[in-house]
Order: structure tokens, then sequence, then C-alpha cells
């Protein structure tokens, strides 16, 4: 059987300043994003929902799997 090999990283670099601090203040308000403790966090079609939002409104893709 043949080893499976590591997918290659995608860039997640953010360029832009504010855009960053745009999106550390939205975690900081979506707390239910990545903190596992909450019960919110468990939904994942609802968290998928916000990120998709988020991505529209900064006009970036949304193609990375958060739950992997």
């Amino acid at each position: 059987m043949a080893k499976r090999g590591k997918k290659p990283r995608k860039d997640c670099r953010i360029q832009d300043r504010a855009v960053e601090d745009n999106l550390v203040e939205f975690f900081r308000e979506n707390e239910m994003l990545w903190n596992s403790q909450k019960t919110d966090y468990r939904n994942k079609a609802r968290r998928q929902q916000i990120f998709k939002t988020k991505a529209t409104e900064l006009d970036i893709g949304v193609d990375h799997d958060f739950d992997k």
C-alpha cells in the first residue's frame, strides 16, 4: 500500500493590515467559530454560513476546510 503524503499548505497570509485587524475583531466577536467548549461550535452549518458571509464581505474565498 502506498503511503499518503501531506497535502501542500495553502498560502493564508494576509497582506492588508486593515483586513487582518477586521478578521481579529470578527473572531473575537464570534467565539463559537473556534471555541469547541461553546455549544454553538457543534453547529457546522451555522459556522460555515458565518464564514461565507464574512468572506463575501471581504471579497475573499472560502475554499479552506476549517474542520480538518
